[in-house]
């Protein structure tokens, strides 16, 4: 009987004008998109909070630099979607009433596939994915500690670790040679090592704490006891 009922609203549905069934259901469409932009947002929120208690000072560190709150937009966009799809499924199917499955077989109609049907992929698929961001940003800095530098990479597996005794050379300019050659205002930072490692904050410019940057150079300086080289422009073979 239930599957009756069933057949018999797909072929209402059917026969009804895709524009009539948007005047119906347009409002409700709208209603979810803002519901996942409001997860989108709070998602960002948290995992804004979850990186300050990741890279927060813990008494032994000095400088740290850290993806910015804007590449952490990414994440939260998956991860705003994955918190506000399913609620806001179980939410209309409530509110709806009878009217629900019209509304899901439109949306079937609308699109050209099953969203139900495709749920549970779709968290397994985005979750990991999403997971598996928020691991890696969480995972990224550089980190100037009273002892050492820490320089863990995007894709890097350990980070590498130098001591102060280790600097070499300190490099610094307020302006840089863009790729033609032309001087660009921008403050750049380049750490030498012994090992022939070079460090520069070219590299990393998506980092908050970039701003803090002249600070850095001089507390490298303060505790390698090498003097900042001031050059004119920092040319593109330093960076």
């Amino acid at each position: 009987m239930a599957q009756q009922t069933a057949m018999q609203s797909m072929q209402r549905i059917d026969k009804t004008p895709l524009r009539e069934l948007t005047r119906r259901y347009w409002k409700w469409e709208a209603a979810g998109v803002l519901l996942i932009a409001v997860g989108i947002v709070i998602s960002w929120g948290l995992l804004l909070l979850l990186a300050r208690w990741r890279f927060a000072d813990d008494g032994g560190s000095v400088y740290w630099l850290t993806p910015s709150a804007l590449v952490w937009i990414a994440p939260a966009f998956f991860a705003g979607i994955l918190s506000a799809t399913w609620p806001t499924d179980l939410l209309y199917r409530y509110l709806m009433g009878d009217r629900y499955e019209e509304f899901r077989d439109y949306q079937t109609r609308k699109f050209g596939y099953d969203g139900r049907r495709w749920m549970l992929p779709f968290y397994f698929i985005c979750g990991g994915l999403t997971a598996a961001i928020v691991l890696l940003l969480l995972d990224c800095y550089v980190f100037f500690g009273p002892n050492s530098i820490q320089v863990d990479g995007l894709w890097a597996m350990a980070p590498e670790r130098f001591r102060y005794d280790d600097v070499i050379e300190i490099r610094a300019s307020d302006w840089r040679a863009d790729d033609n050659g032309q001087r660009v205002a921008h403050y750049t930072l380049a750490l030498y090592f012994a090992d022939g490692a070079i460090w520069t904050s070219a590299r990393d410019e998506w980092y908050s704490g970039n701003e803090r940057l002249r600070d850095i150079a001089a507390y490298v300086s303060e505790r390698s006891g090498i003097p900042i080289v001031e050059i004119d422009v920092m040319s593109t073979t330093e960076l």
